[in-house]
C-alpha cells in the first residue's frame, strides 16, 4: 500500500445483515409502488361480506345473537398509522377459525395492506401465522411490516 491509501473497513456482521433488510424493504417498496408484487403475489378472493365484519379501533360490540359460537381476535398494526389508520381492532368469526378465514376480512377492511403482505411477518400469540393456524377467542394477531425491525 502507498503512503496516501487507506485500508478499506470490513463491514460488521450486523451491518451487513442492516444493509440487506434496508434493500430488501426498499425493493419490496418500489415493486409494491408498481403493482408488481400484487401481481405476483394476488390477494386471496374476499368471501367475507360487509355485514360479517365487525372492526373497531379500541373497543366492538358484540355480535348479532347468532346460532353457532363465535370468537373475538384482536388485531395489532405494528408502526402502519398511514397504512390502516388504527393501531388494533378486533374481529368476530365463527369458530373454528383459522387464520386463513381472518385474513380476507383484514384485507377487505384494509386493501393497502395487500401488497405488503408478502413481506410482513404475521404473529398469532408471539408464533408465526400459518394458513391453518388455528385461532382461539381472545387471540391477539399481530401484522409486522419487514421496516418495522432494527
Amino acid at each position: 500500500m502507498e503512503s496516501g491509501e487507506t485500508k478499506p473497513e470490513k463491514m460488521t456482521r450486523r451491518e451487513l445483515l442492516r444493509l440487506a433488510a434496508v434493500s430488501a424493504v426498499g425493493l419490496g417498496a418500489v415493486l409494491g409502488a408498481r403493482g408488481l408484487v400484487g401481481a405476483a403475489f394476488p390477494a386471496p378472493a374476499s368471501t367475507a361480506t360487509a355485514s360479517s365484519l365487525t372492526s373497531t379501533s379500541t373497543t366492538s360490540t358484540a355480535p348479532s345473537s347468532q346460532s353457532q359460537k363465535q370468537i373475538k381476535v384482536k388485531v395489532a398494526y405494528f408502526q402502519m398509522p398511514l397504512v390502516v389508520n388504527t393501531s388494533e381492532e378486533y374481529f368476530y368469526l365463527q369458530s373454528p377459525a383459522q387464520y386463513s378465514d381472518l385474513l380476507p376480512r383484514v384485507l377487505q377492511a384494509h386493501p393497502n395492506l395487500s401488497p405488503m403482505l408478502p413481506t410482513m411477518m404475521v404473529m398469532i400469540d408471539g408464533m408465526l401465522a400459518q394458513p391453518d393456524s388455528p385461532l382461539s377467542d381472545g387471540d391477539e394477531v399481530d401484522f409486522i411490516p419487514a421496516m418495522a425491525g432494527g
